[in-house]
């Protein structure tokens, strides 16, 4: 049974909070593996505190919030502003940084590990994820490049059927480049996705993954910003 809740909770952290600084680390080492040998297979994890980095992982080639209180109150506010919701307009409390400004950020403020931001680079707490970390992962894990095809079918079937929601579903195997369920859920009709080739090959050539641009990915998310997989075709 669901319970409807006027409520809306979601984490939002910065580039220099130390756990992304943790997954912009283990993007940039796979961005340099990938610049010398694009089919590198590479799966890093970092984690940092106080004056210290550890590395660990494998390779083989072939918030803390830094944004001004006021400024992030009217983004928020103007957002607000924006939405359908009755309670708009009064009963409102917005809780922005009530601890006040954040002046230090990074690993003098706190410890970080990679993949600890797990909802920050997908969608917020209301929307269900893989579970699976995306940084430092080479492509050929579906944990980030199935997670990355999902939502470039979300976006196409959001315009071609004019739709208001679409959720993407997604499973694999490991051993079995097919994919077991591939599914899309259009404003509550579920369907099975056609047209797509969703095996980790298919992935990769059609996203163009095989190049050394995940760093960026891992400061703001990885969704709604000018990458490959929100293209519209």
């Amino acid at each position: 049974m669901s319970i409807q809740t006027n409520h809306r909770t979601a984490e939002s952290v910065s580039p220099k909070h130390p756990d992304k600084l943790c997954d912009q680390i283990s993007d940039a080492i796979l961005d340099a593996h990938l610049a010398v040998d694009p089919n590198a297979r590479v799966a890093v994890d970092v984690a940092g505190g106080h004056g210290t980095v550890f590395v660990t992982g494998l390779s083989a080639v072939t918030s803390f919030q830094n944004a001004p209180h006021d400024e992030l109150r009217n983004v928020v506010e103007v957002w607000l502003d924006e939405q359908d919701i009755a309670q708009v307009s009064s009963g409102v409390e917005l809780f922005i940084n009530p601890a006040g400004d954040w002046q230090v950020g990074g690993f003098e403020a706190d410890a970080g590990l990679t993949g600890r931001k797990l909802a920050v680079d997908n969608y917020g707490p209301r929307i269900p994820l893989g579970g699976g970390a995306f940084s430092g992962k080479d492509p050929s894990k579906v944990d980030r490049s199935a997670a990355y095809i999902a939502r470039k079918i979300a976006i196409d079937y959001l315009h071609k059927r004019d739709a208001s929601e679409v959720f993407v579903r997604l499973a694999y195997a490991i051993g079995h480049d097919q994919a077991l369920e591939a599914t899309v859920i259009v404003d509550g009709a579920q369907e099975l996705i056609e047209g797509y080739d969703l095996t980790p090959n298919g992935i990769i050539e059609t996203l163009e993954l095989k190049r050394p641009i995940y760093e960026q990915t891992a400061r703001y998310g990885h969704f709604g910003h000018n990458y490959a997989w929100e293209s519209i075709d």
